[in-house]
């Protein structure tokens, strides 16, 4: 790269700010600007880009920069995020991944040669500051043949990918066929993976999905599914306010809705005891196995009752207190407890127990949601 400075202007001005003189001086690399900013060469067996860079703090900083948006140019014209790649090679901590994109990064850049280069240095002075900005230009050469290359091997890795992730929808097909969610899923989410590094819609010819944007439509659906499938839950609660059983549960409403919420498809069933209690549903084998056939995958089961608290400015304040329990239809193991103690208030009193009630249907929920996601690995 040229090192030799050629003073080709001495522009000074004087700026009135108070006493204050500004002197602006400018130097360029070579006498005078390239033709090639005004007129890219022509060449059969290269194309040729221009990188640039200004207001760089340094001519290093801008050489860099510069070269940077030259080689971003030549991989767009070969439909590569080259931009992504080389941010991410600078920030991934992960060592595999680190030089999966260094080397596939390298191996664009060692076809592309700087050939020509150009800059324009700027001083700004004053009697006590000094400020130095770089305005960079870079001409790169690319081989036509590499292109040519390049655009047929991307090609033939587009195929490729989603021709994999057509593959992963139809094992996932066939996992939840046979009652395997969680797999199905991870097929399904894969797929999608695979789907979000094609740029472009690619055909497949398939009977049952034409091209890669009704593959994602189905990919995403089929994920959807697996997931309801894999959150169905029954829910089970008794509870009374002031020594009155209340039904239907405020405590099971809030509970549910916070379900829905984080995609839980909540079963309606009736409640099969005059008892909530554990250790009659841990007996009772039969009630989760008649569960777990219906695919629910989670019976949450509570009760909770209020209880006076407190009465301050004009408000009466009550407790809802119990216990929530979390089974697994299909080992009819207790995976979660979470004890219920929340508060609610109104100048009524039964109207004060029920938004305790309705507190704790909210509290318990999102702490149920956070562990039974937890579980599922989300």
């Amino acid at each position: 790269m040229p090192q030799r400075a050629w003073t080709i202007g001495l522009f000074i001005s004087l700026v009135l700010t108070g006493c204050t003189n500004v002197q602006i001086l400018k130097e360029t690399s070579q006498p005078t600007r390239p033709d090639w900013l005004s007129q890219l060469p022509r060449d059969d067996a290269f194309f040729y880009y221009i990188g640039s860079n200004t207001g760089a703090k340094t001519l290093a900083d801008g050489e860099s920069a510069a070269r940077k948006d030259a080689l971003v140019k030549v991989a767009e014209y070969l439909g590569i995020d080259i931009n992504a790649q080389l941010d991410m090679t600078m920030t991934e901590t992960d060592q595999s991944v680190k030089e999966q994109l260094k080397t596939k990064t390298d191996a664009l850049i060692s076809q592309a040669t700087i050939v020509d280069s150009y800059h324009e240095k700027t001083i700004r002075t004053t009697h006590d500051f000094k400020k130095e900005m770089f305005d960079v230009y870079l001409l790169l050469k690319y081989p036509r043949e590499e292109a040519q290359k390049e655009l047929v091997r991307r090609e033939t890795e587009t195929r490729n990918k989603a021709q994999a992730a057509f593959n992963l929808y139809q094992s996932g097909k066939v996992q939840e066929s046979q009652g395997n969610y969680r797999q199905a899923r991870q097929f399904f989410h894969e797929g999608m993976d695979i789907l979000s590094q094609i740029p472009t819609v690619v055909s497949l010819d398939q009977p049952e999905v034409d091209n890669t944007r009704e593959l994602a439509s189905l990919l995403k659906s089929e994920e959807r599914n697996a997931i309801a499938n894999l959150r169905r839950v029954v829910v089970w609660v008794q509870e009374t306010n002031l020594d009155q059983v209340h039904s239907p549960s405020i405590l099971g409403a809030s509970l549910q809705a916070i379900l829905t919420k984080h995609e839980f498809s909540v079963v309606d069933q009736p409640i099969p005891h005059s008892t909530l209690d554990a250790e009659p549903l841990v007996r009772d084998k039969k009630v989760l196995e008649a569960l777990n056939a219906q695919g629910v995958r989670f019976l949450i089961v509570s009760q909770a009752h209020t209880i006076f608290s407190s009465t301050a400015m004009n408000k009466h304040f009550y407790k809802a207190q119990g216990m929530l329990s979390v089974f697994s239809t299909q080992t009819g193991e207790i995976l979660i407890t979470i004890p219920i103690d929340s508060q609610g208030y109104h100048q009524d009193r039964p109207q004060a127990g029920l938004n305790a009630l309705r507190e704790a249907g909210i509290s318990a929920g999102e702490k149920l949601v956070k562990e039974l996601l937890a579980k599922e690995g989300v």
